[in-house]
């Protein structure tokens, strides 16, 4: 997946909003660093259907009014930042992702950590992250010995081409978690995300962009640039 300086937002029309079969929401977070108090500087998303089958995407890089922490390890460099959106201008349409959907991730609890961390500031509570699943946790029992995205993607013979950036990631754990399902169907419980509560009204819908971004949408179903 390519990605051009500034933000770069991808949405698959089909399933983007409120498409009652998707029941999967496999994500990922790139964040200034690893402690809880990290922020969250990219953010990709990849919508499945109950057989596994993509059917909408969304992919976007935030600015967190910071440093943009370890650009060694997800490559995000400042410059690439300047006109992204904050995180508060995204909350709505990252809740509106989550709705209804099971959460997933490679090491879930970081990544919805990260997600609290934008949430809070906006008076906004996430829902338990132990209602989604852990692409790790499961792959330490169906794969004993291999944990990391990167060692997964090499024994599963998985294409993995840019390692911790967002939509690559996400690319991946979707890749994984359909190996783990092929493996130990009984393994994926996991409950549709509950509504998220705060006395603040998300936006449900993609702000005004600043002159600097750019915007690339599709329609053809189950695109993941």
């Amino acid at each position: 997946m390519s990605q051009p300086a500034g933000i770069v937002i991808s949405v698959a029309v089909n399933g983007f909003d409120n498409d009652q079969r998707c029941q999967f929401l496999v994500f990922d977070v790139e964040t200034t660093g690893l402690g809880n108090y990290c922020k969250v500087v990219e953010f990709a998303a990849l919508i499945l259907d109950p057989n596994g089958t993509p059917t909408g995407s969304y992919e976007t890089l935030v600015d967190p009014g910071a440093n943009p922490g370890p650009t060694r390890i997800h490559g995000i460099t400042a410059s690439m930042l300047v006109g992204a959106p904050s995180f508060r201008d995204v909350a709505g349409d990252v809740q509106r992702l989550f709705r209804g959907r099971v959460p997933v991730a490679h090491n879930l609890r970081f990544d919805w950590t990260a997600l609290r961390n934008g949430f809070d500031p906006l008076g906004v509570e996430l829902p338990a992250w132990s209602n989604g699943i852990c692409t790790a946790r499961l792959s330490r029992r169906v794969f004993p010995g291999v944990a990391s995205l990167t060692a997964l993607c090499r024994r599963l013979g998985i294409d993995y081409p840019m390692p911790h950036r967002a939509g690559p990631d996400v690319a991946a754990t979707a890749a994984v978690l359909q190996a783990v399902r092929s493996v130990e169907p009984k393994l994926l419980q996991g409950r549709p995300c509950q509504p998220f509560t705060g006395f603040w009204k998300l936006p449900l819908s993609v702000p005004p962009l600043p002159r600097a971004a750019v915007v690339c949408v599709t329609s053809e179903k189950g695109a993941f640039r």
